[in-house]
């Protein structure tokens, strides 16, 4: 594996998972999982030859994806898969610190995903517990300082949002960041278009995908730059 590529490392933890009774812990893990398949299946299929996501001290997750400019898409997804899981929200206030480091990546492990090291590595873990020292549950870091401030307001602005989805709306929002239409949705669910407009007008999904662009934008036109440009 070539040290110069740039990978996007996520690691994540679940807030609140410790109010959670045991019955409902086997069920968050099922749904951690579900969200890792999700979002592996949109973003980075040819992901094969790395390591799958892997769950540690019960409710902290990290994962590697190849494709860097779909880290955020990854993310969301996660994210939107578990708050969209009302049986395990009940009364609980459950969602997910997320932190994306994009970056080279200087070892990638077979394996087990902690294994690796680089700078992708390191900026996601490092965002992760400045994470939990604010009230905020979304932060990304790059190699390239000039977007960075951007990306954090950008961050901070998507997360408020987020908070507040129903998990109906978050349902909606699950299909949607996989790439599914109003109509397949509204199919899937078994409800009416008009429903689904209304939940992902809710949500704002408009501007979630706004930002999913520019991420997009930004980590692609800095690749073609190069990382240390």
């Amino acid at each position: 594996m070539s040290p110069d590529h740039v990978y996007a490392v996520v690691t994540g933890d679940v807030v609140g998972s410790s109010k959670l009774p045991a019955d409902k812990r086997k069920i968050l893990l099922q749904c951690l999982d579900s969200g890792f398949d999700a979002a592996l299946r949109v973003v980075d299929e040819s992901a094969s030859h790395l390591p799958p996501f892997e769950v540690f001290r019960g409710d902290s997750f990290q994962g590697i994806l190849s494709k860097a400019d779909q880290g955020l898409r990854a993310a969301l997804i996660i994210r939107a898969s578990l708050l969209a899981q009302p049986e395990i929200r009940k009364g609980i206030r459950l969602d997910t610190r997320i932190a994306i480091g994009v970056g080279p990546v200087q070892f990638v492990p077979k394996e087990r995903v902690g294994l690796g090291d680089g700078d992708a590595y390191r900026f996601s873990g490092g965002e992760l517990e400045t994470l939990k020292k604010r009230k905020v549950n979304l932060m990304i870091k790059t190699p390239w300082d000039s977007f960075n401030d951007e990306l954090r307001t950008e961050s901070f602005l998507a997360d408020a949002i987020i908070r507040s989805w129903s998990p109906a709306q978050a349902e909606a929002m699950l299909y949607a960041l996989s790439g599914a239409t109003q109509a397949g949705i509204a199919h899937t669910l078994g409800i009416s278009q008009e429903a689904v407009f209304y939940r992902l007008d809710g949500a704002k999904n408009w501007a979630i995908q706004e930002f999913l662009s520019r991420y997009k934008e930004i980590i692609s036109k800095s690749l073609s730059n190069g990382v240390n440009e």
